[in-house]
């Protein structure tokens, strides 16, 4: 049986009252497994980091409860809970050195020096800077100052590490490469991490869950792929990644499949999870991912398209292409698969969307 580290039951969030209140979180309800990458993504203001400050006990819902490891956090301050937080700032103390920032949280605790010389070298170990500890902050990088502040982080062993945007002062190959790290670091300590970030990239490519975010609700809680590949409604499919949003009229069903008509074009799409109350000829809206249509002959079958503009962007290209009922449709296909002279703009082109391509949203 699976043990929740973290568990958000009907949780509200409102700033203010009356006239003046803002509600920052509605109703949240989310389960966070021990021992899981889980990440909170969603455009700022979305309620992602007050979700994160409830966890840490650095705000108070206004309604709801939030239990850690079945252990109820309410009236607890943010030192008497089981887990720490890494902010974006890193917030480490420039007087002290590398050795004695990862040891500070240990001291306040009483830990005796012996006890804390040997954690801060397991530290140091682990993020790979055995030889900083006697610098100051000042002397390292940003990216050496973010691995000083997750050890911090992790010298008390918190039950779970709170991570606030943690990359969003770094350049973009340093994030590239401390994504790969953190992910390693959370593997081999075994700490449930939850990371807020809105870079839909970042959470892709490091969480075992997604909690997409908006307007102070949870719009679709899945595995990564999950989200990609089959987003429940129109701001999950447009806020990972580039996908194209097609209105159409369900005609009737195949098996599995939903058959559909855009104009004069029929598209096999797979069911959404609402597909259940869906009746024949009801207006639906698809979603297709670019890399998923396909340019092709001209010829029976192909969707009949005019190129409008085509964009190099190293493996692969991305073409922009009207079809016939004036529907503008995006197409990402690597270079390698395609011939010698790609389509350019103004050349008649068909295109291909294979069956189960597109996925019908919820709204």
């Amino acid at each position: 049986m699976t043990t929740n580290a973290i568990a958000v039951n009907g949780v509200d969030k409102v700033y203010g009252s009356g006239a003046n209140a803002v509600t920052a979180l509605q109703n949240i309800h989310l389960e966070i497994k021990d021992q899981e990458f889980f990440t909170l993504l969603g455009p700022s203001g979305c309620g992602k980091t007050t979700l994160l400050r409830l966890i840490a006990g650095f705000e108070q819902p206004n309604q709801g409860e939030i239990l850690l490891f079945g252990e109820h956090l309410e009236g607890l301050e943010p030192n008497q809970r089981p887990v720490n937080t890494v902010f974006q700032n890193y917030s480490l103390f420039p007087h002290m050195t590398i050795s004695e920032n990862i040891g500070f949280g240990l001291k306040m605790q009483g830990v005796d020096s012996a006890q804390i010389n040997t954690t801060v070298g397991e530290m140091l170990e682990l993020v790979k800077m055995q030889e900083y500890g006697s610098r100051k902050p000042n002397q390292l990088s940003g990216g050496q100052q973010q691995r000083i502040a997750l050890a911090r982080a992790l010298a008390p062993k918190p039950k779970v590490l709170l991570l606030d945007e943690p990359f969003s002062a770094l350049d973009l190959k340093l994030r590239q490469a401390m994504r790969h790290e953190l992910k390693q670091l959370q593997k081999e300590t075994g700490i449930t991490f939850v990371f807020v970030t809105h870079d839909q990239e970042e959470a892709m490519s490091m969480s075992d869950r997604i909690a997409v975010m908006s307007q102070g609700k949870v719009q679709q809680l899945d595995a990564p792929e999950t989200i990609y590949e089959m987003p429940e409604n129109r701001f999950v499919a447009n806020f990972i990644g580039d996908v194209n949003l097609i209105e159409a009229t369900l005609t009737r069903r195949h098996n599995e499949n939903l058959i559909c008509a855009a104009g004069a074009m029929e598209i096999i799409a797979k069911p959404g999870r609402s597909h259940s109350t869906l009746v024949d000829g009801q207006n639906i809206q698809l979603a297709v991912r670019p890399e998923k249509l396909q340019i092709t002959e001209i010829g029976e079958g192909a969707i009949d398209a005019i190129v409008l503009d085509s964009m190099y962007i190293g493996t692969d290209r991305f073409f922009t292409a009207q079809c016939s009922n004036d529907l503008v449709l995006e197409v990402r296909m690597q270079n390698s698969h395609l011939q010698e002279r790609p389509p350019a703009s103004g050349d008649r082109v068909g295109l291909s969307i294979p069956p189960g391509s597109a996925v019908v949203l919820n709204d």
